[in-house]
C-alpha cells in the first residue's frame, strides 16, 4: 500500500533553544499524519467522535535518525501496518522535504473504544474503508 503523505512546516514553538524539534513532538506529527490519512479515506475523527466511537493510542515507538529544525518542511508518510478487529497499527515515517532525508520513523497502535472506555470492534463500514486502502 502506498503511504499517505502530509506536509508540516516546523514552527518555532515546537523547537528547543538549539532549534531542534523536541523529541515528543514527533509523536504528535505521527498523530497529525494519521488524522489526515483517515480524512483522506472519508473517516474524519470528528465524525467518529460524533458517533461516540473513539480511537486512543495504546502503544507507540519512535526512532530518531536526524534533527528537524524550525522552518523545515517535513513529509509525514502514514500507512496501515496491521489491522485487527479492535486495533489499527499505523506506521509513520518522517522525511525532510528537501532531499528526503529520514528524520524519524515508528508506529502507533490505536484501539477503538466507547464512552464507557471499553474496547469495541471497529465498525464494519470503517473497517471496509481501512481494508480498501491497504
Amino acid at each position: 500500500m502506498k503511504a499517505h503523505v502530509t506536509q508540516k512546516k516546523v514552527p518555532y514553538i515546537e523547537t528547543t533553544q538549539l532549534k531542534a524539534v523536541y523529541f515528543s513532538t514527533f509523536l504528535q506529527y505521527f498523530g497529525l499524519g494519521i488524522e489526515e490519512y483517515l480524512k483522506s479515506l472519508g473517516i474524519p475523527l470528528t465524525e467518529l467522535i460524533g458517533r461516540e466511537i473513539f480511537l486512543g493510542v495504546v502503544e507507540s515507538f519512535c526512532q530518531y535518525k536526524s534533527f528537524a529544525e524550525c522552518d523545515d518542511i517535513l513529509e509525514i508518510h502514514t500507512k496501515i501496518k496491521e489491522l485487527k478487529e479492535k486495533t489499527i497499527n499505523f506506521e509513520s515515517t518522517i522525511y525532510r522535504k528537501d532531499g528526503h532525508q529520514l528524520v524519524a520513523s515508528g508506529y502507533t497502535i490505536w484501539v477503538a473504544y466507547n464512552k464507557e472506555k471499553k474496547a469495541i470492534k471497529i465498525p464494519e463500514e470503517v473497517m471496509c474503508l481501512l481494508e480498501g486502502s491497504r
